[in-house]
């Protein structure tokens, strides 16, 4: 991995905080809600033809300099190494996503991070777009909630748990991971295939999505969708310029080829 000492205090910024004074559960939900409040997740650069390598110099500066987001091996790498950075006891870890087909994708196709306090883990993820807006405690079966949607971690097989969301009064498998520490250079393959495979998600439109404090925001290359307590609002994108202003006027971003 090749990164190179982080300016703490700059990423804090970036996610509106100035400080971090405990390293307890309630800090670590505060990290993870702000990180998600104010870093997107999209695929942009993918679009651009620019190769996302796991060097988290090159990220800390997109997303933290150039105020841009990422997809899970850039926002959940780095916020590993923030989380590593102020003390935290955490874990990088590996996932399969189910996807829309309904198979489980291949070893490393998801990051995400596990971080320990008082002999309590926590699973810890602001790189899968919707999740929860909470760290989610790895307590088998027992049902939680981030204040707006109910989660569940459950034993998927011998090494594997699984992370459910209750959608429509259904359990909704996400992903599946196992609790092992992985290094960084471990996803570089499943990094570099998502970045160029016709038959993954990232590669087949542009996509970028965020929650605010009323709902979520999400735009692609077809469609702005909005949600919000009172419902779901869904306007089409007709053209480049179309799509270059509502990522503008929605995320605060300049799209240039």
């Amino acid at each position: 991995m090749v990164f190179n000492k982080m300016d703490v205090q700059r990423y804090l910024k970036r996610i509106g905080m100035e400080r971090v004074e405990r390293l307890d559960e309630q800090m670590l939900q505060k990290l993870q809600r702000q990180h998600l409040l104010h870093i997107p997740f999209e695929n942009l650069d993918i679009h651009l033809g620019k190769t996302i390598l796991l060097n988290y110099t090159t990220i800390y500066d997109k997303v933290v300099s150039q105020r841009r987001g990422g997809f899970c091996y850039e926002l959940n790498g780095l916020f590993y190494l923030l989380l590593e950075a102020l003390g935290f006891d955490v874990k990088r870890i590996a996932a399969r996503v189910l996807g829309s087909s309904g198979i489980l994708g291949p070893e490393f196709d998801h990051m995400a991070v596990i971080v320990r306090i008082e002999n309590t883990d926590w699973l810890v993820d602001v790189g899968f777009g919707k999740f929860s807006f909470l760290p989610l405690k790895i307590q088998i079966d027992e049902v939680q909630s981030d204040g707006m949607d109910s989660y569940k971690i459950a034993v998927y097989d011998d090494q594997h748990l699984a992370v459910y969301s209750n959608e429509e009064e259904e359990w909704r498998l996400g992903y599946i991971f196992s609790t092992q520490h992985q290094e960084t250079i471990a996803f570089e393959s499943m990094c570099l295939y998502q970045q160029t495979s016709p038959d993954t998600n990232f590669t087949k439109r542009r996509m970028i999505t965020m929650p605010d404090s009323k709902g979520r925001i999400t735009l692609t290359d077809s469609k702005l969708k909005i949600t919000r307590p009172e419902g779901i609002t869904e306007n089409q994108v007709d053209s480049e310029e179309a799509f270059c202003a509502l990522l503008k006027e929605y995320f605060g971003m300049d799209y240039r080829y």
